[in-house]
């Protein structure tokens, strides 16, 4: 993720939580070594399953992780990158419940002035929330290119990202699903 030029979100490690298609997913053994993990289950006489994906070399995982080993200071990266993540989701949070109301119909109402104040890294997550949930997609849009659109809506221009068309209605801006979608 980094030789593709991913922020903050993407160094992070994997988080302890995340939502995918409405499902909370909790992973609450993070924290522990394998080996500890392994150590513990094997003194409860418990088995567990190893999945084969998790050493084959044509993954960037495997291979990420093998440098983790060799090089210790990209894994205090990616725990820092994490703690930065969180801190952006919970000011995301926060701006997206001032700056958007969602609406019944589907479409979501934006207060463009709130955006623009709003420093660009949390602004463009904020964006990149609405984009998710009026589109109705699980997987995030390119941060760069919500960065783009966000520098266009708060010149008042509209724009279209991720299945969603963004036009400006007087102080504020309407995101709406794109009709092919």
């Amino acid at each position: 993720r980094l030789a593709r030029g991913s922020g903050p979100r993407g160094l992070a490690a994997m988080a302890a939580t995340s939502e995918q298609a409405g499902v909370r997913i909790l992973r609450p053994l993070l924290v522990f070594p394998k080996a500890r993990l392994e150590a513990t289950l094997k003194f409860r006489g418990q088995s567990w399953v190893h999945d084969p994906s998790n050493t084959d070399r044509q993954f960037a995982r495997v291979r990420a992780r093998a440098a983790i080993t060799q090089i210790p200071c990209l894994n205090d990266a990616a725990e820092s990158r994490g703690r930065a993540r969180a801190g952006m989701d919970t000011l995301s949070a926060s701006l997206l419940g001032r700056a958007a109301r969602f609406e019944p119909a589907g479409f979501c109402r934006l207060d463009h002035a709130k955006l623009r104040l709003a420093p660009p890294e949390i602004a463009t997550a904020t964006l990149a929330s609405v984009l998710i949930a009026v589109g109705g997609r699980s997987v995030p849009p390119e941060t760069k290119a919500v960065a783009r659109l966000l520098a266009r809506l708060v010149q008042g221009l509209s724009g279209t990202l991720h299945g969603v068309s963004l036009v400006p209605s007087g102080r504020e801006m309407l995101a709406v699903r794109e009709a092919r979608n």
